[in-house]
């Protein structure tokens, strides 16, 4: 249970944070197991931070507790210096844009569909464009009918799109809402390779004043990261870029070339 702070800290973000993990340790309830333990990081602002892992290593328990889904059984997340703990929920969700593996699908218009990421403001077509065109969604949409007004949806008569259409839509709704640090949680698992090299080259050259973080089990997009924290069992066993990582001969570099073996052969 989240317990709001009765005099909570303003933070005023005008631009991605520095996000600090400090001793942390998490236990799901009625669990005996870690899901993470004494865990330190750092998210740079402005960054495109990488988690890997393999499946259970605690990458997506990390971003909720990033998102405040839950509070750490143990330690201290930071922004800025300020528990996260001592923040009103509803500011910092206002400064957060995720994109999770279950992600929901919404039977709007289209543009309603993508424009719902920032429910709060009136519905800007101009930005509904940039973020279809960056999540590769311009080129399908432009060829329905009715364009940005075509209803989604068999239940309404309306398109039904496949579901890499409707997780390229997704991430459309993701780059709408324009959050302060962007989590992307295996956001391509049902896109084309090269709809998925585009996407990526996209958000890597995010503005500057943007946090990404992405969790992906590709390497060839991880890769070019700024900084790449690897998880194993619930615990960080490495960081450092894609260049120090494949030096270091660890887990990363393990991942790596199991993963470029498969793609020689």
């Amino acid at each position: 249970v989240i317990i709001e702070s009765k005099n909570p800290t303003v933070l005023k973000l005008a631009n991605a944070p520095e996000i600090t993990f400090e001793n942390i340790g998490f236990k799901y309830n009625n669990s005996d197991k870690w899901s993470l333990r004494n865990v330190n990081l750092t998210f740079n602002a402005g960054d495109n931070i990488g988690l890997v892992g393999n499946n259970g290593a605690g990458k997506t328990t990390l971003v909720k507790l990033l998102c405040r889904i839950y509070d750490p059984t143990e330690g201290r997340i930071l922004i800025n210096g300020v528990d996260l703990k001592d923040v009103a929920t509803k500011e910092w969700w206002s400064y957060l844009a995720i994109m999770f593996q279950d992600y929901a699908s919404y039977d709007f218009l289209v543009k309603e569909a993508i424009a719902i990421g920032r429910p709060d403001k009136n519905l800007n077509l101009t930005k509904v464009i940039e973020a279809s065109k960056v999540s590769q969604s311009h080129d399908f949409i432009v060829d329905w009918k009715d364009k940005y007004d075509e209803q989604l949806g068999v239940e309404f008569k309306g398109k039904e799109p496949s579901k890499g259409q409707r997780q390229k839509l997704s991430i459309a709704k993701t780059l709408y809402r324009d959050g302060f640090v962007m989590v992307l949680d295996e956001p391509t698992a049902s896109v084309d390779a090269e709809s998925e090299a585009k996407i990526f080259d996209s958000i890597e050259n995010l503005p500057k004043d943007r946090t990404a973080i992405l969790i992906s089990h590709d390497f060839s997009t991880i890769s070019q990261c700024d900084k790449i924290f690897v998880l194993e069992s619930g615990g960080l066993i490495e960081e450092g870029t894609h260049k120090d990582l494949m030096k270091h001969k660890g887990k990363y570099a393990e991942l790596y070339n199991l993963q470029a073996k498969r793609f020689k052969k």
